[in-house]
């Protein structure tokens, strides 16, 4: 897999999602929000991978796309049911919307599909595991711009969304870097 495309479609993610929810929540709740997500992401891919590697009699060694996005969004959907029956209010104070989470979760399952590692081994489970932090860090993030840009001086143009932006730009360009001497 390319991880020169891959990697920056998460930092535009993550400045999409601030975009959509960050003006709804309040600041001190911004830091908590991208752990929560961080952690509820993890917990679903490995829910999901489980459930590949339950399938695997059935499916082979390497499982199939429609098998890895039919069980990776069923793993999502309903630990966002879980979430909304059983913390309500505060799941829905920190953005752990269903619609969020299964976007996140299909872009973060993405690669398992052009992986070599069956989904139940320790190399599937560590990709989960550091592409959900790296989208909780990339979340993180972009809850401390807005605050940092509000006090610097930026020409009237490129204040609040337009600054965002072209931060949300910077970071896939570096990470289009970094990914490109992964692949």
């Amino acid at each position: 897999m390319n991880f020169g495309l891959y990697l920056p479609l998460l930092a535009l993610m993550a400045c999409l999602q601030h975009c959509q929810t960050g003006r709804q929540r309040a600041i001190s709740l911004a830091l908590p929000a991208a752990a929560a997500m961080g952690l509820t992401l993890l917990i679903s891919q490995l829910l999901g991978n489980l459930g590949l590697a339950l399938l695997q009699p059935l499916t082979g060694p390497t499982p199939r796309l429609s098998a890895i996005i039919i069980l990776q969004s069923a793993s999502a959907l309903s630990l966002a049911w879980l979430l909304n029956n059983k913390a309500g209010n505060a799941s829905r104070a920190l953005g752990l919307r269903p619609g969020w989470l299964l976007a996140n979760n299909l872009l973060l399952s993405l690669p398992g599909s052009w992986m070599a590692h069956a989904p139940a081994s320790m190399g599937s489970s560590m990709q989960s595991l550091l592409l959900s932090v790296l989208l909780s860090l990339l979340l993180a993030v972009f809850a401390c711009l807005p605050t940092r840009l509000a006090r610097s001086r930026l020409p009237a143009m490129l204040r609040d969304l337009p600054a965002l932006w072209l931060c949300a730009l910077l970071l896939a360009l570096a990470l289009h870097s970094l990914g490109a001497r992964l692949s």
